[in-house]
């Protein structure tokens, strides 16, 4: 018993030790975008560039490269995109796998969460995504996110990607991440309506933003 436990503790510290490596950049190279955030399209299926609703915003994202975009329909329904890429992971810098880039302002609290999947079609991949329902005194919010990790891997979990992150670092020397976040209020409580236009909108824009990652 008191061998496994050594080995328990080794093992902690030793990923505790390659975890401090990765927030310091250590031994971790910058991984480039194939192509500009701001390309990413204006206009998708009825979604045309318009303004971020107040509630949408969180704190400080963080990221090398970012875009912040409103989208609308006629109906009269917003959506607020951010897609922040960070190059590698740096001390003094928000971690990409920080649960307060996904979270709203303070005192909003879970009331559903889901795994959704997007994509599929044509023969592509289909990817994971984090859809979760926020709710504010008599607000609510949809919000769907996912991670895109070197090769292209798609995770919904921060402990996960953060694992991920530090095998990506020791074996490979990277460290990058982008973080992928839908958020639309809730409008006289069609939860499921606008979750289901969150990801039909994530399906859209996956490829394109996946064409601008260094893969």
């Amino acid at each position: 018993m008191a061998g496994t436990t050594r080995v328990v503790w080794i093992a902690v510290l030793m990923l505790a030790g390659a975890n401090g490596l990765v927030l310091w950049g250590a031994g971790t190279r910058e991984s480039a975008l194939r192509g500009k955030l701001a390309g990413l399209p204006a206009g998708l299926q009825g979604w045309v560039e318009g303004s971020v609703f107040e509630e949408g915003k969180v704190r400080n994202f963080g990221g090398d490269d970012v875009l912040s975009r409103g989208y609308e329909r006629p109906s009269g329904e917003r959506l607020w995109l951010y897609v922040g890429y960070w190059r590698r992971q740096r001390e003094g810098q928000p971690i990409a796998f920080t649960p307060r880039l996904v979270l709203p302002e303070a005192e909003w609290k879970v009331v559903f969460s889901q795994v959704a999947w997007i994509g599929g079609g044509e023969g592509g991949p289909r990817i994971p995504v984090r859809q979760v329902v926020f709710e504010r005194f008599n607000k609510r919010q949809a919000v769907t996110y996912w991670y895109v990790q070197g090769g292209g891997r798609v995770v919904t979990d921060w402990s996960v990607g953060r694992l991920a992150m530090i095998w990506d670092a020791l074996r490979w020397g990277r460290s990058d991440v982008a973080l992928v976040r839908l958020a639309s209020p809730i409008r006289r409580g069609e939860a499921g309506a606008a979750l289901e236009g969150q990801r039909r909108f994530a399906e859209r824009i996956a490829p394109a933003l996946a064409e601008r990652l260094p893969g």
